[in-house]
């Protein structure tokens, strides 16, 4: 699924409570069933769900292939700091699932070739991608992308679409996703929500939000004249349907 809605829509506010970095004024964040508004973002993380950000958050002093193993790190291996100390054979054992775990995500995401490198050395694209690897390299329930096509190239993009179609399609995870690439977002999304301030205004295929009068007023734009909000995308000169993220 994925939200859109023009600057202020509350996109990113969103994730922001989906993933416990906020909490709401009111209502409830229901995950798995369960009530888990109160819950911490590390317990929602751990319990599956996953997100990117707007602005990259990789370890970039650290390997791309650390910062794969750095998000399984958490599930530990039992002995503590002693059976580190004394390599022991379950601490041996998980490494070596660590390990070929993050190589499989990192073929996958068409990586490998960059895994001894520094993740603060990396063009924007290949950054984003190792992002979205490192958030899968511990398998995720709900994956939360907030604009993860930002700076890629159209090959890097279309990776991007192959990766993303695959974990929604094949390994069943539930993926939202906020990006303002409209093609990108149509060869993806088989459901699309549009906010306007905080509410959402129409929900559908693309092409029925794409038609929707109520969105093509707030957001695209009418026949008569841009959208009557500032920090719309035809305040820009970008025509409509070009989406922005808060």
């Amino acid at each position: 699924m994925r939200p859109i809605g023009p600057n202020g829509a509350g996109k990113t506010t969103l994730f922001d409570v989906l993933s416990g970095i906020r909490r709401p004024d009111r209502g409830r964040v229901r995950f798995g069933g369960a009530d888990v508004t109160r819950r911490s973002p590390v317990w929602r993380a751990r319990h599956g769900m996953r997100r990117t950000f707007q602005r990259q958050q990789l370890f970039g002093q650290l390997t791309v292939a650390d910062n794969l193993l750095v998000a399984q790190e958490w599930r530990g291996g039992g002995g503590g700091f002693a059976a580190d100390l004394v390599a022991a054979p379950t601490r041996r054992k998980h490494e070596s699932a660590r390990r070929t775990r993050a190589a499989t995500v990192l073929r996958e995401c068409g990586l490998d070739d960059l895994a001894g490198r520094y993740a603060g050395d990396l063009p924007v694209g290949r950054a984003r991608m190792v992002e979205l690897a490192r958030a899968v390299a511990d398998p995720p329930a709900v994956l939360l992308l907030d604009e993860p096509a930002s700076g890629m190239t159209a090959a890097e993009r279309r990776q991007l679409a192959a990766i993303v179609r695959h974990l929604a399609d094949e390994e069943g995870v539930g993926v939202l996703l906020v990006e303002h690439n409209v093609a990108f977002v149509m060869e993806v999304c088989a459901r699309v929500v549009v906010l306007d301030l905080g509410r959402v205004l129409a929900e559908g295929t693309a092409a029925e939000v794409r038609a929707d009068p109520k969105v093509r007023d707030a957001y695209l734009g009418t026949a008569a004249g841009p959208p009557q909000r500032p920090g719309g995308p035809a305040d820009r000169g970008d025509g409509p349907g070009r989406p922005e993220s808060c």
